[in-house]
């Protein structure tokens, strides 16, 4: 489902001077995967409460009426002849009601697959936010390489211009070179020092990022290395991508989610059908009735 370009690879933890495993530590820190996660764990939440809409719903009623401890005088019981049956208080009541609805113009099943295809299309989002993360861990780790070698270079660079501005200031004392040979020594020394000062602040920046996106020193991360099973083609590259591209495979998913929602509001035009089953008792109706 996931297309992977950078591997880091899975190290053991760190003893001694053994490197860790940036992978693992890129996406512990990673903020906005974070946020994914916690988006896709709402969306999971709502295909389950698509998945309960199909269930019966129970209700349990009780109503219990509040007494009053106020007595009004004079009190005058009413006249009783024969079998008393008006109700003189209010009932305590106690029932139970299940429901269940049969037929609601498909918009249950219209917004479950909704939800299904949303939940899927996290998932793949989830996925390339993961790749982005790992992509973006191996790319730092790859530019503190880069700017390590790049700066030695700059180092060696400077050390042979230095040798050759000795060179010339020695002939020049002996008369073998020209003013114009010395000063132009001297400025490619300055020029290649400026070189090496960027270097050097370059690699500054790569190591920052490095800790910045895995919270480790660059020395203690395993360099990441490119997988073996990548397309040998354009053409087959160009398919992979088509076919296995997470934001690709969100895209489509979010197309079938907003058609079934689309479907889903077509109910309203469409009759409804409920089956319902309740049971209510009522006690303390009158003082002779039941």
């Amino acid at each position: 489902m996931t297309i992977g370009l950078l591997v880091i690879p899975v190290t053991r933890p760190a003893v001694g001077g053994e490197k860790l495993d940036s992978a693992a530590a890129a996406l512990v820190e990673s903020f906005t995967l974070r946020a994914e996660n916690a988006r896709q764990e709402g969306a999971e939440a709502r295909l389950r409460g698509a998945k309960d809409a199909f269930m019966p719903t129970v209700a349990v009623l009780a109503d219990a009426p509040l007494s009053s401890r106020i007595r009004y005088s004079p009190e005058i019981a009413p006249t009783v002849v024969g079998l008393d049956v008006t109700p003189r208080a209010a009932p305590y009541q106690l029932g139970l009601v299940a429901d269940l609805p049969l037929f609601d113009g498909f918009r249950r099943l219209n917004t479950l697959r909704a939800a299904d295809a949303q939940t899927d299309a996290g998932r793949a989002l989830v996925a390339g936010k993961r790749q982005q993360v790992l992509l973006d861990a191996a790319i730092a780790v790859l530019s503190v390489m880069r700017d390590t070698q790049i700066l030695q270079f700059r180092d060696a660079q400077c050390a042979a211009i230095g040798r050759i501005l000795d060179a010339t200031e020695r002939q020049l004392a002996v008369g073998d070179a020209t003013r114009t040979d010395a000063a132009l020594a001297r400025s490619r020394l300055q020029a290649a020092e400026a070189e090496r000062e960027r270097a050097r602040s370059d690699l500054a920046a790569s190591r920052a990022t490095v800790v910045r996106l895995t919270g480790m020193d660059p020395e203690r991360v395993a360099p990441p290395r490119l997988p073996g099973t990548l397309p040998r083609t354009p053409e087959a590259y160009e398919a992979l991508v088509r076919t296995n591209n997470p934001g690709l495979i969100a895209a489509r998913l979010g197309v079938q989610s907003d058609a079934a929602r689309a479907d889903a509001v077509t109910a309203d035009l469409l009759p409804s059908v409920n089956l319902q089953v309740s049971r209510i008792s009522q006690f303390g109706y009158s003082a002779a009735l039941d």
